[in-house]
């Protein structure tokens, strides 16, 4: 869990502080599904890993309904 955590700890903070792309007005949720796709492109999170909604809504600092959408 605690890998979660760090992997998504700079993506939290952006996600948590509503920081994105200058005029643009995003969904907590679209901004959570960008930030695992992306942490998945990038080989941050490794082929078969497990994503439970609680580690999730953990490393994000979400609720549980979000991470659901």
């Amino acid at each position: 869990m605690n890998d979660l955590r760090k992997i998504f700890e700079t993506d939290a903070a952006a996600i948590a502080g509503g920081k994105d792309e200058p005029g643009a007005r995003k969904l907590v949720r679209e901004r959570v599904f960008e930030q695992v796709r992306k942490a998945i492109v990038e080989g941050r999170i490794a082929p078969g890993t497990r994503l439970t909604e609680r580690e999730l809504c953990e490393a994000f600092g979400i609720s549980r309904t979000v991470v659901r959408e």
